[in-house]
């Protein structure tokens, strides 16, 4: 009877440790599920803040690229303005040289007219032409024509 009281206290004891080394493996595998849900969590607060980063490089892109049309707008409105200007200064040098070209021929008829008015002038006191104006010609100041 000792003998298998013993034997039972063995199985007692060898129980006792089997359910200590499962107790011991539950609470290994308890915290390896604890890691894994926090290695989880961990993956997933990564993903968030990844997707976070994104959206906002998105943005900042979005940004530069409005940015960069408002620059490409404004360089081309810059341009047509130039553009402009030097159409308008072209058309102004174009009158300037008509201007200038209606001054040479105005000068020139001036210059005609003067010449034409001196002509006149010579002609009418010196005597020039066929009945030789006041002083000469035909009769003249100094008689030959009694009746004249």
């Amino acid at each position: 009877m000792q003998a298998q009281a013993a034997q039972i206290s063995q199985a007692a004891q060898a129980a006792q440790a089997a359910a200590f080394a499962e107790s011991a493996q539950a609470a290994q595998a308890a915290q390896a599920v604890q890691a894994a849900e926090a290695t989880k969590v961990q993956a997933l607060q990564q993903a968030q803040a990844i997707a976070a980063a994104a959206k906002a490089a998105q943005s900042h892109a979005a940004q530069a690229v409005a940015s960069l049309q408002a620059a490409q707008a404004q360089q081309a409105s810059q341009a047509q303005m130039a553009y402009q200007a030097q159409a308008n200064a072209q058309a102004l040098a174009y009158k300037q040289q008509a201007s200038l070209a209606d001054l040479a021929a105005a000068q020139q008829a001036a210059n005609k007219a003067y010449s034409a008015a001196q002509a006149a002038q010579a002609t009418a006191v010196g005597g020039g032409g066929s009945y030789g104006g006041f002083g000469g010609g035909y009769g003249g100041g100094h008689g030959g024509c009694p009746g004249c």
